[in-house]
């Protein structure tokens, strides 16, 4: 259900042994309450409404090797797209250029209707990320991870704690709040990294792999949330 008319994009890489994983999440509810953007108009791109990323012959290169060679596709506001490939196929590659975090050799992408390459600050306002590697500090408790991209993204004082209260109860992670992050188990970390970033409410959402290396318990935890 999309409780409102702002787009709102969920894009997933998975390897072939996780198809199954994309049938569930293709099934799941997008939720987007307001628009965390509306007032910020360097930020906002009212006239985008779709596709919401647009990709135009992006490629990568590292020395002689070409790791995304002239990649296009476009995808519409409210879909989950999910890009699928065998190991070394170029998936991450591709969500690090459009993450703004790797510049790509030649081509372009607009991400939000924003260009990864002229406009990167405003992309990463526009975006969530939950990368492959673990990105949350496990020497805090899943709170003052939470707190802590609030700040970041800028998210006025008075609203972070029903903020953070609301993305802790939607992965179900109210109770342990208050522990430290390295004590959870790794299906709750995970869901503690969407609840980060979905916690400014981006317009486009990427998940790198979430569920490589989970058991099937929390593999199935992580797609229902």
């Amino acid at each position: 259900r999309v409780q409102r008319a702002g787009p709102v994009l969920i894009c997933c890489l998975l390897s072939q042994s996780q198809m199954h994983a994309q049938i569930q999440c293709v099934s799941a509810d997008i939720v987007c309450n307001s628009d965390p953007y509306s007032h910020l108009e360097i930020v906002y791109n009212p006239t985008v409404i779709s596709p919401v990323v647009e990709i135009d012959n992006l490629t990568r290169r590292f020395g002689e090797f070409t790791a995304v060679d002239s990649l296009s596709l476009a995808s519409n506001a409210g879909e989950v797209f999910g890009l699928l490939g065998s190991n070394g196929a170029g998936k991450s590659t591709t969500i690090k250029m459009l993450t703004t975090l790797l510049p790509p050799s030649s081509g372009e992408a607009r991400v939000g209707g924003f260009s990864i390459t002229t406009q990167p600050v405003e992309v990463r306002r526009a975006i969530g990320y939950v990368p492959q590697a673990v990105s949350v500090d496990g020497s805090l408790t899943g709170y003052e991870n939470l707190l802590i991209f609030a700040k970041l993204y800028d998210i006025p004082h008075r609203e972070q704690e029903a903020r953070i209260r609301e993305q802790l109860n939607l992965v179900d992670l109210s109770r342990e709040a208050g522990r430290l992050v390295n004590q959870y188990s790794g299906g709750m970390v995970r869901r503690l990294e969407i609840a980060q970033s979905t916690l400014h409410r981006p317009r486009v959402l990427f998940l790198d792999e979430p569920t490589v290396g989970l058991d099937p318990i929390a593999r199935d935890a992580v797609w229902k949330h």
